[in-house]
């Protein structure tokens, strides 16, 4: 029962003055100390928050008036059948459990004189009485410390019992922590590999550290974001001559702090086998390559009119390639100049 109070108290206590962190080598024990005493006061400091009010209450459990302590020797204690070791750490401050053992050592300031024996902590002080018994003159005050007490028998073992489903839940919590952490590496170790990506790598490297359809990559300080990929052999009610069409409607919005170029920016269609296509079109006006497609939608590629973006503002796009025949897997390469570069896994 004493582990399981004093686990209570560390778990509401993380660092109180009464928990003795770490212990010098024992001194010589008082022979006044030895034999049975029993409590016949027990006093809360006047509690600063909850907090040291709810430590002041558990330690009024253990050291509740009638109950008894009893030092066997120099350095073994009983307290409520409960045996520990204990040991002073000068000579009027005395540790209660030891720093190696199951317990959590609780250190006292203790007075001594004749048949009374004074505990005093920065949380509570606490009188005995030389004996295994309460002389009748004490009895009165030993009924109306016991109403004080904040805690009532069943509380304490509701005490318990929270602290044995917090500790259950602080595990699960640790092992959620420990997999939202590898996961978070896993994620940082791709994020950063996709940040070195340059055109020149391996296109198996390039479609293994490619962006999702649903991410939004940031080339330069642009950020992309697909709406939309089709396929098929028209485009806006003008049929292709020869092959099929990939469109791909996206979004462009300027992150940086400055007008960006739009000009600047290329998109390419790349194959799992590296074949590249470059778009038909490349003008805002819509006007293809080969005149044979045309479509009034805005693109990204602006030779006419405005050639950039103001920062924070945004605005939609279209680009179509030519391919010979359809691929199961395509890449869309986003590229700044040779200074940066973006892959998006759209198939």
């Amino acid at each position: 029962m004493l582990k399981k109070i004093i686990a209570v108290l560390l778990v509401l206590i993380l660092s109180v003055a009464i928990l003795s962190g770490c212990s010098s080598a024992g001194k010589k024990g008082r022979n006044d100390i030895l034999g049975t005493w029993t409590v016949s006061k027990f006093e809360e400091q006047n509690a600063s928050n909850v907090i040291l009010s709810l430590q002041a209450g558990l330690l009024g459990m253990l050291f509740s008036p009638g109950n008894t302590i009893e030092f066997i020797n120099h350095n073994k204690v009983t307290i409520m059948m409960n045996s520990m070791e204990y040991q002073w750490l000068d000579k009027n401050k005395i540790q209660l459990g030891s720093d190696e053992g199951g317990d959590v050592p609780i250190a006292f300031d203790v007075e001594i004189n004749k048949d009374i024996m004074i505990f005093t902590s920065s949380v509570a002080n606490i009188t005995f009485v030389k004996g295994e018994k309460l002389p009748d003159n004490l009895i009165e005050s030993d009924k109306s410390s016991e109403e004080s007490n904040i805690f009532t028998n069943d509380e304490m073992n509701d005490l318990i019992n929270n602290n044995d489903q917090l500790r259950e839940e602080n595990d699960q919590l640790k092992e959620e922590k420990q997999r939202l952490q590898e996961e978070n590496e896993r994620y940082k170790s791709v994020v950063d590999a996709r940040e070195l990506i340059t055109v020149d790598h391996d296109i198996d490297e390039k479609f293994s550290n490619a962006y999702g359809i649903d991410e939004n990559p940031i080339v330069y300080g642009m950020e992309f974001s697909i709406n939309s990929v089709g396929e098929g052999t028209e485009f806006n009610g003008r049929i292709v001559e020869q092959g099929s069409l990939v469109y791909i409607d996206f979004k462009y919005n300027n992150n940086s702090i400055e007008d960006l170029y739009l000009s600047a920016f290329t998109m390419t269609l790349v194959e799992k086998d590296g074949t590249t296509y470059q778009p038909h079109f490349q003008r805002k006006d819509g006007i293809a390559r080969n005149d044979k497609l045309l479509s009034d939608k805005k693109y990204l590629f602006n030779i006419n009119g405005e050639d950039f973006l103001a920062p924070r503002f945004s605005d939609e796009g279209s680009v179509v390639f030519n391919v010979p025949s359809l691929s199961d897997s395509y890449l869309l390469q986003v590229e700044y100049g040779v200074q940066d570069v973006a892959y998006i896994r759209i198939k």
